[in-house]
């Protein structure tokens, strides 16, 4: 269970984002959807939460 803090870290909640969308890529390459508009805005939220996180000093 997740503590309150937990849920309102703002670096852990970018962090949990991260995780999700690194999910939603690896599915996206196993159903060959590199060449996609899908691909394309996953990728381009995936590179937006890991520059926030960086601009934190959490680097992925």
């Amino acid at each position: 269970m997740m503590t309150m803090h937990q849920n309102t870290d703002p670096v852990n909640r970018l962090n949990r984002l991260y995780d999700l969308k690194q999910a939603q890529l690896e599915k996206a390459r196993e159903n060959n959807e590199e060449d996609s508009l899908r691909w394309q805005v996953l990728s381009a939220e995936a590179d937006a939460i890991s520059r926030a996180l960086r601009d934190r000093g959490d680097p992925l």
